[in-house]
């Protein structure tokens, strides 16, 4: 009977760790959001990277709250000049420019973007965070958004919120 237990005993002193680092794994998970051809207003607050590139935007703005957690935020194509400078309340680096054709990327760390007023955008963000997505207002192609690999869906008409990763 001893000779028995002793396998048991074994197997799950192994296993027992193992499902606890497995579930917490699971509760640390990136989420991912893809916008496709986007008209309107796209918000992402998140610690993880984006890169994306808009045909036009009034404003795109970039905040890069840890200066060294990541690569620097790329902005490219701009019209008018970037400004860059610490945020109203010192949170971090602060960058927005306007124009055509501009493309932009966020590599690691805790960022935030926000491209407003904009058509043609397609983004691709990975991480967690918080996003918030709204459409043109009565345009029926306003462009499309999948968030974990999820169907495609029209950008909403009326402002959403939501967690980006778990």
């Amino acid at each position: 009977m001893r000779k028995s237990l002793v396998p048991i005993a074994l197997a799950a002193l192994f296993l027992l760790p193992a499902g606890a680092l497995a579930t917490r794994g699971a509760a640390l998970k990136d989420g991912t959001l893809s916008v496709k051809g986007g008209v309107g207003m796209v918000y992402v607050n998140a610690r993880g990277a984006v890169i994306g590139r808009v045909d036009k935007a009034t404003r795109i703005t970039i905040i890069d709250f840890v200066e060294d957690d990541g690569g620097l935020p790329v902005l490219q194509g701009c019209d008018t000049p970037e400004t860059a400078g610490a945020t109203d309340d010192g949170e971090g680096i602060k960058t927005s420019c306007s124009g055509n054709k501009i493309r932009f990327r966020l590599l690691g760390g805790k960022y935030s973007i926000r491209i407003s007023g904009a058509k043609g955008i397609d983004l691709s963000a990975v991480g967690k965070g918080k996003v918030e997505l709204r459409g043109q207002e009565g345009l029926s192609d306003d462009g499309t958004y999948s968030v974990d690999g999820g169907e495609p869906k029209s950008l909403p008409e009326k402002l959403a919120k939501f967690t980006l990763g778990s």
